[in-house]
């Protein structure tokens, strides 16, 4: 991990260098080119490389991360490591810690599998099955469920439902949009003629069996178009265009 990080870093900080050196040309070039921003910012990038950090662990203005959408720069990107281990050592986590620990400043989302549990489970077709098989191992959820979960965390996603006559559908946004931008994700003409959304909270729902008992029970709420959606919010737009 630690080989692969560094040559990330080193790619990473060759391009940054190209870059330097090449506005520095077009700066001497063209004296009325103003590359000052973006010199700034690359050179910041250069000192944060230099130390040995990935991109990701470097804190950036809005206007910056513009600047930078286009560069193919690899440590910018989230990066998810699996431990794969035996039955016996999945619930031993010192491996799990000690990579933790090493890896603490370079923002790395770490999971501990078994893929010998995880082939023996995907061999059981009824759900209850599946659900005491991991009870009687301690385990809370599946691998797949688990590394479903760390990734949308690590790219910084959401899930969201909508819920129709024959159909549950999940919808996946970026963590922070609002109700129209979620409606987007659907289709444009929920977000340009948006009127408002019915939200009902996924544990209500479950508590409580059905959409017309959360109403009853005064839990289904309407929500305008700067609503900031959370995960696992069940939604339903009403739009007029």
């Amino acid at each position: 991990l630690g080989t692969i990080d560094a040559e990330l870093i080193l790619n990473d900080l060759l391009f940054v260098e190209k870059r330097l050196e090449r506005m520095a040309k077009e700066h001497a070039r063209r004296a009325g080119v103003d590359c000052s921003k973006e010199q700034a910012l690359f050179t910041k990038l250069r000192a944060h490389l230099d130390a040995g950090l990935p991109l990701r662990t470097l804190s950036l203005e809005e206007a910056e991360r513009k600047l930078l959408s286009g560069a193919p720069l690899l440590t910018r990107k989230p990066l998810l490591v699996i431990l794969n281990v035996s039955e016996d050592a999945l619930q031993d986590h010192r491996v799990l810690d000690a990579v933790t620990q090493r890896y603490a400043r370079h923002a790395v989302h770490l999971v501990q599998v078994s893929a010998k549990i995880e082939e023996e489970l995907s061999r059981l077709d009824d759900a209850e099955e599946r659900a005491a098989f991991l009870r009687d191992l301690g385990l809370a959820e599946s691998a797949i469920d688990r590394l479903t979960r760390v990734s949308y965390e690590a790219l910084g996603l959401i899930a969201y439902f909508t819920v129709g006559a024959d159909e549950v559908r999940a919808w996946t946004v970026r963590r922070g949009a609002s109700a129209t931008e979620a409606g987007r994700v659907i289709h444009s003409d929920i977000e340009r003629g948006f009127i408002r959304a019915e939200l009902i909270k996924y544990h209500d729902l479950i508590a409580l069996g059905s959409e017309q008992a959360v109403a009853g029970a005064g839990k289904l709420h309407l929500k305008g178009k700067d609503y900031l959606v959370e995960d696992g919010d069940i939604l339903s737009f009403r739009f007029s265009v």
